[in-house]
């Protein structure tokens, strides 16, 4: 469940009144390998996200309650950006209507595209597109046709992966680092994403706490997907993939213990039962085949 409160305020380019959500926090239900956090219901990056509906000014709570906004810069919004956004809006999402805020993906869009106007850096830029590419696995932008999607992913991630480039420029950060490898080794540029995963694991000091020689902080975790993720650019596999089934696969002892259960099960005879196993199984007699769900399915990313 998403926590937030809203607040009224005056668009700071025309004046509109309208409320702006600021976060309270949310349950956090996983993780892909991205670092995009799964949540039930709306998800905080959506409420995150504010847009006016008289002038389509678009940001975080920031960027209405806080952000220095002089009248050159309104004039400036207005001859040379708002004339920019309404055929964006038509070709990148032909589902927005004026009348209604647009999706969350579109809305992330117009916030970065301000760049120029509010002076943003270019992890800014990159972190806003980012978010964009993110919201379209999330409903309601999932729900845009196929072609539709494929478009918007391609533009968001080719985007967000040149501005958070333009970032490591100036920061060490191995995060990034490993979010750049990651969003390249998605794009299908693997030799890219090799270069920086080996930035990345070159420069971990590898100790319990896993601090970077680069200096700041990386989870150790982040470590474990990168080599993972580095052998997957290896074989140029572009998946989407989880943290989940990165760091916790199915071991194989589990996989041999299914297939001998198997084995056992097509020449009739029963399974040995142990502490472990589930009733269903120590219940079933001797010469019965046990039944197998074979609705269940693995979990993935969208």
């Amino acid at each position: 469940m998403l926590v937030w409160s809203t607040i009224e305020v005056g668009c700071p380019m025309c004046g509109q009144r309208l409320r702006v959500r600021e976060l309270g926090g949310g349950f956090i239900t996983g993780q892909d390998s991205d670092l995009l956090m799964r949540m039930q219901g709306k998800h905080v990056i959506q409420a995150e996200i504010n847009t006016c509906s008289a002038c389509r000014y678009s940001g975080f709570a920031f960027d209405f309650l806080e952000r220095k906004i002089s009248d050159p810069m309104v004039e400036r919004y207005f001859r040379e950006f708002v004339e920019k956004l309404e055929p964006e809006s038509q070709d990148l999402d032909s589902n927005a209507e004026p009348a209604r805020t647009p999706l969350p993906h579109l809305q992330y869009y117009w916030s970065a595209q301000l760049a120029p106007l509010l002076g943003l850096t270019p992890k800014e830029i990159g972190t806003r597109m980012l978010r964009a590419y993110w919201c379209l696995r999330l409903e309601p932008s999932s729900r845009l046709p196929n072609d539709q999607l494929d478009q918007l992913d391609q533009l968001y991630l080719r985007q967000s992966i040149a501005y958070l480039r333009k970032a490591l420029r100036h920061e060490k950060d191995p995060t990034l680092v490993y979010l750049v490898a990651e969003l390249c080794r998605r794009n299908g540029s693997f030799v890219r994403s090799k270069n920086y995963f080996d930035r990345l694991l070159d420069s971990v000091t590898h100790t319990s706490q896993a601090r970077p020689a680069t200096g700041g902080n990386c989870h150790e975790y982040l470590i474990r997907a990168a080599e993972k993720l580095h052998e997957a650019a290896r074989r140029e596999d572009s998946t989407a993939k989880t943290m989940e089934e990165l760091l916790y696969p199915v071991s194989e002892g589990r996989a041999g213990k299914g297939r001998a259960a198997e084995g056992r099960a097509a020449e009739g005879t029963a399974p040995e039962t142990s502490d472990d196993d589930s009733p269903g199984r120590a219940g079933t007699k001797k010469n019965e085949t046990p039944k197998t769900d074979k609705s269940r399915k693995s979990d993935g990313s969208q």
